[in-house]
């Protein structure tokens, strides 16, 4: 094997290749035993274990020629076969890094991809052809899984207030400061809704009985910190510490540090939204205590601008010290570094990083710089950033960086700075302008890239530095460029000689198995008008095309490779027949997304926007959850959210569709669910926008109908009354023949509420003579190219129509395509003026209620009980409602508790098969929900009015 102008000892080829190597077992010895020279003096091992992956750690002697080198191999306890770990690293103390020998002599390896809460068996073999090498004792080690409360911990009750209480249901504490001052191990806080002040949590619980604080479901318990300079919450304290504790389920908003986690292990911030804050979550000292801290799906959205220019902001959205972290599943955006586990000056081991999509950073998108050994970063995305992953440095190794996705850097997808020494970059995938990957005219060492699509504008790679030591590795990579890969556009440079194209740099046996790239070798790949125009996270689809000379043209490396397609794994993040990753909180983890501007709304349709029968904007949307971005031509930019009608039409199977802001991410929830026997499935959604774009993605293939019916505007505009009656109803009253037309007078319904400019109704058509559609227009303009209701025989189908009025004669019409019965639904008027109403729209969708879930408030719905669903809020909520696993066919009523059920009907369903449509609910005097048939109930609230 030849790396660049170097060539690796047999030895090392060994460490990196995973190969196994002769066994000799016996005892660990400290390195002051032996004598100095050729041989390695093994010492004294170190395993350490996360939820996923296990570390070992052997620091050595000896080995003055540098040649000694090792491997590991694990099994789950009980199972007869071995597996390879990862590649091992080895780190020198006379290697300069960061300007200064590193000190650290050690060789290092991870098994990864391991399954939590298992036992596994470890052994480590060092070899050195100048002897002293050893294969060390079996070890047991079982990985960890996420902290959880007691089951028979105390449930202690808080309320807001000012102090006081006993955590009782008869004397609830009154305010987080008075019951974080009473906790002791075991105490289970719920936390009901509504907003409080910052607290501290000095006590500490213990491994089996931790320290819960749990908001109340759906994400109203709010914290605020009143932008406090200090923490808005703080766990532990530089003279007590702080360990064993969970904070899962709040809102915690407007301060410098969300959370001050001061000499701290062993604590859990889980399904927390954390906003409007200049640091997400901080070990603000280091005292050589911190250590498996657990940050997993989480909505972390700080106040730093991006882009900025060369000064760099300081602010991060975790900021934590020590060895053993995860930090999982989070979305973080707007922060200077959005991930960052970086010692001070103590030792950092063992940490992971996993699932989290990142974007807007200033700096980096992940940081670890300065962690020794055992640092793995993988199925991350990170979109809009300086730099993807930073290893400036990396002290010795290994720091695995895989499988990750790197979208519009600024950069470099590996930042290589202050000499690092000790990394493995496997399976990634990046897009930018400039150079593909590029050193900072700074030396590096022991670097190992396998099977990774990158793709610049610039050069491929460019690196102006030559190794002083070590090895720097790079074969089985795809690299492409838009260069002419000419001597006068050439696509590398190595050692700061310029190659022509690949060929030219396989003629020094670097990337000798490697591959021109090419944009158009993924499905989605294109780049915006420069680094600092933004891509919406999720807008992208790097996946390979059928066909590209990336599939299968990649190398297995142990522990990266398990469970590829075909004959060998392919380039790049995405294995072509596996299932693409999520990236971001999980489903079924509820989190309350950060709130946008307040808005009103400007009634405009309905008119069309998109269809992609007729291939428009990329033509029929994509299964396999894939994410597209959509522009809505007649949305003006200033525009916070729209309103819009989206209709499946003939999906490839039965499934659902997500409508979402860009900026935002996919969410964990849905926007209307369709089936096959329906040829259209539509609903209404209201949603966050910017640039007049928003996102969608779909479990199936299936084409798309977008029809505009307003938009929300910062300020001025129409407010919403709420007002929930039946207006018509052809099975009593005449009408719903083919191709008729209904006329509803509405103007005796809006005495003194002004200036109406448009009007909310819930359209249903049922007893269909054949198919068709209901489009719901103002009579005193003709009828558009729209619809509002897609029908079928034999189904009842219903959905939210927003009408814009544009005359004070205030006639509804609705236009029937075929023979049908349809009842119309009042649900409220948009009124112009300066009311206090104003839309808030979410950045996901936040879901409220699940009766799927065990121990829910209300369970499964029962005919003809009338529940409440959402407790009494100054609101009017704009929700999605779906309804599952029927019993029958049916109704689902949501409406305002106070004066009963109205009459009227939210969504029709059919047995077992989910339906969902939109509503606008007030709020006030808390929402009830009625079904003639038991079913369950899932409310997802999209935007409130305030």
């Amino acid at each position: 094997m030849t790396v660049g102008n170097r060539r690796l000892s047999a030895a090392i080829v060994v460490a990196i290749l995973g190969s196994a190597a002769a066994a000799s077992v016996g005892v660990s010895r400290s390195p002051a035993d032996a004598a100095a020279g050729d041989a390695v003096v093994p010492g004294a091992i170190q395993v350490a274990a996360t939820f996923e992956n296990i570390g070992v750690y052997w620091p050595i002697g000896g080995d003055a020629d540098r040649n000694a080198s090792m491997t590991i191999r694990y099994r789950a306890s009980g199972e007869v076969t071995w597996r390879d770990g990862a590649p091992a690293m080895k780190a020198e103390p006379t290697t300069i890094v960061d300007g200064a020998p590193l000190g650290l002599h050690h060789l290092a390896a991870s098994a990864l991809l391991l399954q939590p809460g298992t036992a596994y068996d470890v052994q480590a073999t060092i070899t050195d052809p100048d002897g002293g090498g050893l294969t060390s004792p079996v070890t047991t080690v079982a990985t960890r899984v996420e902290p959880q409360a007691n089951p028979a911990g105390r449930v202690r009750l808080v309320v807001p207030g000012g102090g006081g209480g006993d955590g009782s249901a008869s004397n609830p504490f009154q305010g987080l400061p008075a019951a974080a001052a009473a906790a002791v191990a075991g105490d289970i806080f719920q936390i009901a809704a509504g907003r409080y002040t910052p607290f501290s949590v000095t006590a500490s619980g213990t491994p089996s009985s931790p320290i819960v604080f749990r908001g109340a479901a759906g994400g109203g318990t709010i914290v605020d910190g009143a932008n406090t300079d200090r923490g808005v919450v703080t766990i532990g304290s530089i003279a007590t510490g702080g360990a064993h504790v969970i904070l899962e389920g709040l809102v915690i908003e407007n301060g410098h540090w969300g959370i001050d986690a001061d000499s701290t292990h062993d604590i859990t911030v889980r399904a927390n939204v954390i906003r409007d804050v200049d640091f997400g979550i901080v070990n603000r000292r280091e005292n050589g205590v911190e250590h498996n801290q657990t940050i997993v799906d989480n909505q972390i959205t700080g106040r730093t601008v991006w882009p900025q220019g060369d000064v760099i902001p300081e602010e991060q959205g975790t900021e934590l010290r020590g060895d053993g972290n995860v930090v999982a599943y989070n979305r973080i955006d707007h922060f200077a570094d959005c991930i960052s586990i970086q010692p001070r000056s103590g030792p950092s081991n063992g940490n992971d990083v996993v699932g989290n999509d990142a974007s807007y950073c200033v700096d980096d998108g992940i940081q670890v710089d300065y962690n020794i050994a055992n640092v793995r970063v993988w199925r991350n995305r990170v979109t809009n950033a300086r730099m993807g992953v930073s290893v400036q440095p990396i002290r010795g190794g290994p720091a695995y960086i895989f499988r990750n996705e790197f979208v519009n850097l600024q950069s470099n997808p590996v930042k290589m700075n202050n000499n690092p020494s000790g990394f493995v970059v496997v399976n990634n995938t990046s897009i930018k302008h400039d150079a593909g990957l590029y050193d900072p005219a700074e030396t590096w060492r022991n670097a190992l890239f396998r099977n990774n699509l990158m793709l610049g504008t610039g050069y491929a790679f460019e690196f102006t530095t030559v190794a002083d030591e070590g090895f720097r590795d790079f074969d089985f990579d795809a690299w492409g460029t838009t260069r002419a890969g000419t001597s006068g556009d050439p696509w590398f440079k190595w050692d700061n000689t310029r190659y022509a194209d690949l060929a030219a740099l396989q003629t020094i046996g670097v990337e000798a198995h490697g591959v021109s790239a090419s944009f158009a070798h993924l499905a989605n790949a294109s780049l915006s008008a420069g680094w600092d125009s933004p891509i919406a996270p999720g807008s992208r689809d790097l996946q390979l095309v059928a066909g590209a000379p990336e599939v299968d043209a990649g190398t297995v490396v142990p522990g990266m490779s398990d469970g590829f397609v075909g004959t060998r794994p392919d380039m790049g993040a995405y294995e072509q027949g596996q299932t693409t990753p999520s990236y971001g909180p999980r489903a079924g983890i509820a989190v309350l997304p950060p709130a946008g501007a307040p808005a009103r709304f400007v009634a405009f349709g309905p008119v069309r926007q998109l269809d992609t029968r007729s291939g428009d904007q990329g033509g029929r949307h994509p299964g396999g959850r894939a994410t597209r971005v959509y522009t809505l031509p007649d949305v003006p930019p200033q525009a916070t959210a729209v309103t819009l009608n989206v209709t499946a039409v003939n999906p490839r199977a039965g499934g659902f569709l997500s409508v979402f802001p860009c900026a935002g991410g996919a969410p964990a929830t849905s926007s209307l669910n369709y089936q096959t026997d329906r040829d259209a499935v539509p609903n209404q959604v209201t949603v966050a926008v910017a640039g007049s774009q928003v996102c969608m993605l779909s479990q199936e293939a299936t084409d798309l109908v977008v029809d505009l019916a307003g938009w929300w505007l910062p300020s001025g505009a129409a407010e919403l009354v709420p007002a929930q009656r039946r207006v018509w109803d052809t099975r009593v009253q005449s009408g719903g023949a083919t191709g008729s037309v209904l006329t509803l007078d509405l103007a005796s319904l809006s005495t003194a509420l002004g200036d109406v400019s448009g009007v909310a109704v819930n359209l249903t058509a049922t007893d269909a003579a054949g198919p068709g559609f209901l489009t719901a227009y103002d009579c005193e303009g003709g009828r558009p190219l729209a619809s509002n209701v897609n029908y079928s025989p034999g189904i009842t189908t219903a959905n939210l129509a927003t009408v814009a009025l544009r005359s004070t004669a205030r006639r509804l019409c609705v236009f029937v395509s075929n023979r049908t019965n349809v009842v119309v639904d009042l649900t409220g008027w948009w009124v112009a003026g300066s009311g206090a109403r104003a839309l808030v729209t979410m950045a996901v969708p936040d879901r409220r209620l699940d009766t799927r879930v065990a121990g829910g408030l209300t369970g499964r719905l029962a005919p003809g009980r009338v529940v409440q669903v959402h407790a009494p809020s100054p609101r009017t909520l704009f929700a999605n409602v779906t309804a599952d696993a029927a019993a029958g066919p049916g109704f689902i009523a949501v409406f305002p508790c106070a004066g009963g059920w109205p009459g009227t009907s939210t969504v029709n369903y059919r047995a077992s098969v989910p339906v969902a449509d939109a509503a606008l609910v007030d709020a006030t005097s808390g929402v009830c929900a009625v079904s003639n048939q038991a079913v369950d109930l899932i409310l997802d609230v999209f935007g409130e009015s305030t």
